[in-house]
């Protein structure tokens, strides 16, 4: 699955609305922001880990479409992202791919939850 709280491809391609990075900021500075990404998979990582099963996120990050410029690069992000990956091992994810790119986008970062 992939998941993306915010959506910026108007920037690079035209489609969709377009988005103020810094208007869209105090939006990742607190705990609701990963959790509210979470929330709707509550019910699956149960399911999944009952089974036995992994349950990944393979894609995800702030922003679709190579992120939000001042937002997705900035160190608020990075206490973000760090803050998203410890919601999604309290909730039973395995893991996930945060989508990252620099002139084009790579997967270059793997958050697992591995259980203690």
């Amino acid at each position: 699955m992939e998941h993306y709280p915010t959506n910026n491809c108007f920037a690079r391609f035209g489609i969709g609305t377009p988005v103020d990075p810094q208007s869209m900021f105090p939006n990742f500075l607190n705990h609701n922001a990963g959790k509210n990404i979470v929330e709707p998979y509550l019910d699956t990582s149960a399911r999944s880990q009952a089974l036995g099963k992994p349950f990944m996120i393979l894609e995800t990050n702030s922003a679709t479409c190579g992120g939000l410029p001042g937002l997705s690069d900035s160190f608020g992000a990075a206490l973000w992202a760090v803050d998203y990956g410890l919601t999604m091992a309290a909730v039973n994810f395995s893991g996930a791919l945060l989508h990252v790119g620099g002139q084009n986008d790579y997967y270059n970062v793997s958050l697992l939850c591995y259980e203690l």
